[in-house]
C-alpha cells in the first residue's frame, strides 16, 4: 500500500415501509438521507490496526474485523471516523458503516496490489452492494439488502420479489432480492425521535463514531435497550403463528405503494401507509412499551408514523412541520434528528 489517504462517505438510511418483512425476502422501502458516516484509512505506524486511536478489537470493533477479515490481505490500517448520526440502529449505523468499509477497502484492494496501483476500472456499485450485504449478514443474521443497497446508492430504494427494472439483484440460501432505485422524488421531510442517548447528538458537529472502547460494538446486538429485538422477535412469531405471518404479509404489501406515493410527491398517502404499518406491529406486539409514548407524540402535527430500525429503536414520522414534531417528541422525553432525503449514496475521496 502507497502512503495515500483514502476517504469514503456513506449516508445515514432510514427505512420507511416493510423493514421486519424484508428479513423474510418480502418487499421492503427506505431512503438514504442528508446524515454522513465519514472512514478514513491510511497506513498504521504500527503493527496492529487501530480504529479512532484505539487498538483493533474483534469484539468492540465487530464490523471492522469482520470487512478487514473477508476484504484485506494487506499491511494493518488506521481508521478514523466523523459520525453525523446517532451509534443506533433507526439511522442502519451498523448497516452503513459496514458498507463504507466494505467500499473502502475494495477500493483500496483495487488501486494497490503488492504496493503498485492498477488500472482496473473502478469496482461496480451491484459489487460493493453484494460483499456488503453478505458481510453485514455474517454479523447479524437478521438483516436484508436494503439499508446497505440504500447507503451504495442515494435516494430511495425497494427491495422487491419481482426482477422487473431491477439494478441488481442480491441472492442468499433462503431469498432473491431484487434491488429497485426509485427515480428522483421530490425531497422529504422527516423526523426521527429516539430514546435519549448518554451522549448528545449534533448533526452540525460531526464526531468519531467510536468516541470511547465501550461503545466500539457491533450495531446489531440492541444497545442493552432493554427488549427483544423487534426482528427476532418477529422470526419467533412467524415461525410459531400463521395469524403472525399473515399480519407479516400484510405489512409488506404496503411498501409498493408506498414507492410509487414517494415517487409521486403523494406524502400524505405515504403517511397513511406508514400509521397502517404501525397498527399491523402494534397488534403482533412489536411495539416496545418505551416507544409507544413517542408514537403518540409522534401522531401529532405529521402525516404518520412507524417504527424504523430493525430492532425497533425509532419512530419516523413524515410531516410538513418537523420542528414541531421535533418538539413534540422532545417533550414526550425522547431526542429527535429532523433529517431530509438525500440523493447522494457512497463517495470517495482519494488525497496524496
Amino acid at each position: 500500500m502507497d502512503k495515500s489517504v483514502i476517504k469514503v462517505s456513506v449516508p445515514a438510511v432510514v427505512s420507511l415501509l416493510g423493514e421486519c418483512g424484508s428479513i423474510f425476502g418480502e418487499p421492503a422501502l427506505a431512503i438514504a438521507v442528508d446524515l454522513e458516516l465519514t472512514i478514513q484509512a491510511c497506513r498504521a505506524k504500527y503493527d496492529f490496526y487501530i480504529v479512532d486511536g484505539y487498538k483493533m478489537d474483534s469484539n468492540k470493533h465487530m464490523n471492522f474485523s469482520t470487512v478487514v477479515q473477508k476484504l484485506w490481505g494487506g499491511e494493518p490500517l488506521e481508521f478514523s471516523t466523523n459520525s453525523q448520526m446517532p451509534s443506533i440502529d433507526c439511522f442502519s449505523t451498523g448497516s452503513v458503516l459496514t458498507t463504507g468499509l466494505t467500499g473502502l477497502l475494495s477500493e483500496l484492494k483495487r488501486r494497490s496490489i503488492k504496493g503498485k496501483k492498477t488500472d482496473h476500472k473502478r469496482i461496480s456499485k451491484a459489487y460493493m452492494a453484494r460483499q456488503a450485504f453478505k458481510i453485514e449478514n455474517s454479523i447479524n443474521k437478521l438483516t436484508s439488502p436494503l439499508q446497505t443497497s440504500a447507503a451504495i446508492l442515494g435516494g430511495g430504494v425497494l427491495l422487491d420479489n419481482s426482477p422487473d427494472h431491477s439494478i441488481w439483484s442480491i441472492d442468499t440460501k433462503n431469498h432473491t432480492y431484487h434491488v429497485h432505485q426509485i427515480p428522483k422524488f421530490k425531497e422529504i421531510s422527516l423526523v426521527i425521535g429516539y430514546p435519549k442517548q448518554r451522549l448528545s447528538f449534533s448533526s452540525e458537529s460531526p464526531r468519531p463514531l467510536f468516541s470511547s472502547p465501550a461503545k466500539s460494538r457491533s450495531f446489531g446486538q440492541g444497545h442493552g435497550q432493554g427488549h427483544e429485538p423487534v426482528s427476532s422477535k418477529l422470526e419467533r412469531l412467524v415461525s410459531r403463528s400463521g395469524f403472525a405471518k399473515d399480519n407479516m404479509r400484510e405489512i409488506s404489501r404496503l411498501a409498493r405503494p408506498g414507492a410509487d406515493a414517494l415517487t409521486s410527491g403523494d406524502h400524505e398517502k405515504l403517511g397513511q401507509l406508514m400509521n397502517e404499518e404501525c397498527n399491523l406491529l402494534t397488534i403482533l406486539g412489536l411495539c416496545p412499551e418505551e416507544q409507544k409514548v413517542l408514537i403518540d407524540a409522534g401522531k401529532k402535527d405529521s402525516l404518520g408514523v412507524t417504527l424504523t430500525g430493525i430492532n425497533g429503536h425509532g419512530v419516523v414520522a413524515v410531516t410538513k412541520d418537523p420542528e414541531q414534531v421535533a418538539r413534540n417528541f422532545r417533550n414526550a422525553g425522547g431526542e429527535a434528528a429532523i433529517v431530509e432525503s438525500s440523493e447522494q449514496g457512497i463517495k470517495f475521496d482519494i488525497g496524496g
